[in-house]
């Protein structure tokens, strides 16, 4: 693909039904600060939407005649796709991914840019802190935080910190390492993660380059929570076979078992006991996770004993794919 430099960054915004949030989040990216260091433009991948996303984009770009902002439709195909698609379109020599419920600190692009240029990391990530609503339904735990996509504190290897919310990345990697895989959904960026360690990219992290991940009551729910850690257990058993082959993956399936029965259900009677609801909650998060991780690794390393047909298709994923990444 044929590049010529427009701008130095494209932030790439994908969103599907949720105007108002989409809304919100691209004011806060009109906000940025760049003390005319950089140059920005907002590409908006609508994913399929039909409701106000292309009449939000127009408002907002109308009122900021000073920032490029584009949309682009495409036909529902997932997140994954849509980020392509960005990739595609793009005219920035880095790309910088950025979601439809979050909003940007002002001097957050400035901290990720600034920090690619000092570091000389391909890949830069920053800190994701949760904006919940003021009277949850839920106690949240650490765990249960997390799942919900916070990201407070480094962790190693850097790799972990790579996560589509918040990272740039130079363009050139692309063309090398592919771009998003959607059946990994919603671990895409985990799996993109692994391919950019695999080839020895530099990836840094800075953590003054916060956004905001918005929480709405939804999602606090054990039925939202139940599902999203059961889909991170189902992509993460896929990685690891991706990445660590079919005997690591056996070990794995081994001790998240008796992570399960040790850790997670002791804990759950001891939450029980004492009526500690964040603890419960966390305790239930690590057992759906195990439970979709187990599962898919059973199918994963023995499809005929163990197919799992009516699980996958409870995670509303096409059990086909399965299939064809044994």
């Amino acid at each position: 693909m044929n590049h010529t430099k427009a701008v130095d960054i494209t932030i790439v915004v994908t969103t599907r039904n949720r105007a108002q949030m989409l809304r919100k989040a691209l004011e806060s990216l009109t906000n940025l600060i760049t003390e005319e260091k950089f140059s920005y433009e907002i590409l908006v991948v609508d994913d399929g939407s039909t409701d106000d996303t292309a009449k939000v984009v127009k408002d907002i770009s109308n009122k900021n005649s000073k920032i490029s902002i584009r949309w682009i439709y495409q036909e529902a195909s997932g997140a994954g796709v849509a980020r392509n698609k960005g990739i595609e379109l793009s005219q920035g020599e880095w790309l910088l991914f950025f979601d439809d419920d979050q909003l940007a600190e002002p001097d957050w692009l400035a901290e990720l840019y600034k920090t690619a240029q000092k570091s000389g990391a391909m890949v830069v990530g920053g800190p994701r802190h949760l904006a919940l609503p003021d009277s949850p339904p839920l106690e949240l735990g650490p765990k249960s935080r997390r799942i919900l996509g916070e990201q407070r504190f480094i962790r190693h290897p850097l790799k972990d910190w790579i996560f589509t919310g918040n990272i740039i990345v130079h363009r050139s990697l692309f063309p090398q390492l592919g771009g998003f895989d959607n059946t990994f959904f919603p671990s895409t960026d985990r799996d993109f993660a692994g391919r950019v360690a695999a080839a020895g990219f530099p990836i840094s992290y800075a953590p003054r380059a916060v956004v905001y991940h918005v929480i709405p009551e939804s999602r606090i729910q054990r039925a939202y929570l139940r599902g999203i850690c059961l889909r991170y257990g189902n992509t993460s058993a896929r990685i690891y076979l991706k990445y660590d082959g079919p005997l690591k993956l056996a070990i794995l399936n081994c001790w998240r078992i008796g992570v399960a029965v040790t850790r997670d259900a002791l804990l759950l009677l001891v939450a029980k006991i004492v009526g500690d609801q964040p603890m419960l909650l966390d305790s239930w998060c690590g057992i759906w996770y195990s439970l979709g991780f187990v599962r898919t690794s059973l199918f994963l390393l023995s499809p005929d004993s163990f197919p799992q047909t009516d699980f996958f298709n409870k995670l509303a994923l096409p059990w086909q794919r399965y299939q064809s990444a044994k």
